[in-house]
């Protein structure tokens, strides 16, 4: 049995019960040799399982207000981000993706229609009406999908002047003895 499971994800849980409902029972006195032999395998396996249960809880224990906090740290993170206006939109939803698959690797997943969610609001207001038509028509992405819509969205939007135009004034002589009339200026 302990060839063919395997021990990872959800299923330990599961596992670790059928492998303690198996426990070796010790073969009688008069015995064969086979048998006590076999037994004696059983119950190494046995106690192999046993001693990475206890491993797996100590880790836990140990490494787990780490997770914890790195968990809090990451939302706090993830919350804050916020798509500058004028930078390229790839860059933003990519790394928004990295920080979401961080906290699934710490057993701590958002649902898709979440992530997307937080994706969308963080976005910049060049991006109001993407958002908007979005939620319209109750588009249901993934990631990846919302990348590509996005990136073909910015690609439509108006490209701003590289060099900005700039008004300048010519500037010239003063002239003394020639005052324009008007208000505070009085004829001499």
């Amino acid at each position: 049995m302990l060839e063919r499971e395997n021990l990872y994800g959800s299923n330990f849980n599961d596992w670790f019960q059928v492998i303690k409902l198996q426990t070796p029972v010790a073969p009688g006195i008069n015995a064969a040799t086979r048998e006590l032999e076999a037994c004696i395998a059983q119950y190494d396996r046995y106690n192999e399982v046993i001693g990475l249960y206890d491993i797996l809880n100590n880790l836990k224990s140990i490494y787990g207000k780490q997770a914890e906090s790195e968990v809090f740290e990451l939302n706090k993170t993830l919350h804050s981000l916020h798509h500058e206006q004028g930078t390229p939109i790839s860059p933003h939803i990519l790394k928004m993706k990295r920080y979401f698959e961080q906290l699934e690797r710490l057993n701590y997943a958002y649902p898709s229609p979440f992530i997307i969610g937080i994706i969308l609001k963080s976005l910049s207001k060049n991006f109001e009406e993407f958002v908007r038509n979005y939620n319209m028509h109750s588009m249901d992405t993934t990631i990846a999908k919302l990348h590509a819509m996005a990136n073909e969205y910015e690609k439509k939007l108006p490209k701003k002047s590289a060099i900005p135009q700039v008004l300048t004034i010519k500037g010239g002589k003063v002239h003394k003895g020639k005052q324009p009339k008007g208000k505070g200026n009085k004829d001499k």
